[in-house]
């Protein structure tokens, strides 16, 4: 219960908190801009609260401590360290390439001029072990090196396909190989780091697949040991589960300062008219309704939450839907599947992004035997435990040789054996490595 005097805002915000953090799931959805994002949960907040008033001190629970932002040292032995030098880098010599869509040849050529040195300290990085500093933080706030690094990650891209296109086989493989195991560290992260890693490995991949058939062998071997060995190493999703949940916890922070303790000027500041489809549901009830409406919201989130990480482990074609009572009053139903839990699409991503990982791996390996001894392997006796498996099905990828011919994939989100069909996006019906022809 709230005190009679003093400065409070109306209701229990922890439920208010609650629904605030998932109303940004939603507009995330939407596609819209981070400003415009956190725009929007304020002025929900502000609908919502109904307004601040004077009254006494409320003591609210801790949801997080925030600690020390974490300083990367140059001295370190930690690989997490020169990524976020590498990062601070990007910023610094790359700043105005940071928004850049488009470029042309002669941009092409300053922007990897510009990159160059923190490209550097970055392959330097993948070198060492990684020791995943996280820290959460504030989910509504910016994050200036997943920003940076998938500048870096575009720069990459760009110098494997020029030294491919070249024939320099060594410099494109060895960039290959650094930003996936870079990705791999990522997910030492939360989900956002994570997604970051995703793009990472993505960006280079693509850009070395078309010229898998011309790499030497030798190189071939060398991309899909430490490919396959860098996801072997990669931290469990069970971590980024974990980690999420902490920044889910400062979020929830966040609301409490805004809304307690100088909230009404704060979120004032941020109404936005375009949000307004999106709190009028919330608008319209009463106080004591939305107390009601904001709690039984919350219950059900967190019962979202709790399902999707039970099922994080699971290949995909064992993950099961929560159902829920249709008959039961829920009128809150279809916001709280749309607000909660960044869990589900995170699974997905982490699907293709190991099922095209290890394919690139196996590819690879594929590629170099068949060079060697003129046929492609049987079985992949270089590869390590676990790296022929599909995540889709949680069996071994469909494989099929003929000579040196070979055809590898995976079964995609349907569980389906499709025969290697595959769109230009190359994840359905099954997931390729990618697109083979330039």
């Amino acid at each position: 219960m709230w005190p009679e005097s003093g400065k409070e805002c109306l209701g229990d915000l922890r439920p208010l908190a609650r629904v605030i953090r998932l109303s940004l799931r939603w507009l995330a959805r939407m596609r819209t801009s981070k400003t415009f994002l956190y725009g929007s949960l304020a002025a929900i907040a502000l609908f919502s609260l109904g307004g601040c008033r004077p009254r006494g001190a409320v003591q609210f629970p801790t949801y997080f401590a925030a600690g020390e932002a974490y300083q990367p040292s140059a001295d370190s032995s930690n690989a997490y360290d020169g990524y976020r030098l590498a990062a601070e880098t990007v910023r610094k010599d790359a700043a105005e390439w940071m928004r850049r869509s488009r470029f042309t040849p002669a941009f092409t050529a300053r922007f990897l001029a510009a990159t160059e040195p923190a490209i550097s300290q970055m392959i330097r990085a993948t070198e060492r072990e990684c020791r995943f500093e996280f820290r959460a933080q504030d989910p509504f706030l910016p994050r200036p090196e997943n920003e940076a690094w998938s500048v870096l990650a575009r720069a990459s891209a760009m110098r494997v396909e020029r030294a491919a296109k070249a024939g320099q086989w060594r410099e494109a493989v060895t960039l290959v190989i650094a930003t996936h195991k870079m990705a791999a560290d990522l997910q030492g992260g939360d989900t956002s780091d994570a997604a970051t890693g995703f793009a990472i490995a993505q960006a280079t991949r693509l850009a070395i697949a078309p010229y898998l058939p011309e790499l030497p062998a030798r190189e071939l071997q060398r991309l899909g040991r430490s490919v396959l060995r860098s996801l072997d190493n990669a931290p469990r999703p069970t971590v980024t589960r974990d980690h999420e949940a902490s920044s889910d916890r400062a979020g929830d922070h966040f609301v409490m300062d805004a809304a307690v303790e100088e909230n009404c000027t704060r979120m004032e500041q941020h109404k936005n008219k375009d949000i307004r489809p999106a709190v009028n549901f919330l608008r319209g009830l009463g106080a004591d309704e939305r107390v009601e409406f904001l709690n039984g919201l919350a219950q059900e989130g967190e019962t979202l939450i709790a399902h999707s990480r039970s099922q994080i482990d699971l290949p995909a074609v064992e993950r099961e839907d929560l159902e829920f009572d249709k008959n039961a009053d829920r009128p809150w139903k279809r916001l709280a599947r749309q607000l909660f839990g960044t869990l589900t699409p995170y699974k997905s991503m982490r699907d293709a992004w190991l099922a095209q990982s290890r394919l690139l791996g196996l590819t690879a390996l594929a590629y170099a035997e068949g060079k060697t001894t003129g046929r492609a392997p049987e079985v992949f006796t270089e590869a390590p435990a676990g790296s022929t498996i599909d995540p889709y099905s949680g069996k071994p990828f469909p494989y099929r040789t003929a000579g040196r011919e070979f055809r590898i994939y995976a079964v995609g989100i349907d569980g389906q054996d499709d025969n290697g069909q595959s769109d230009d996006a190359g994840l359905e019906p099954d997931v390729i490595l990618a697109p083979l022809t330039r």
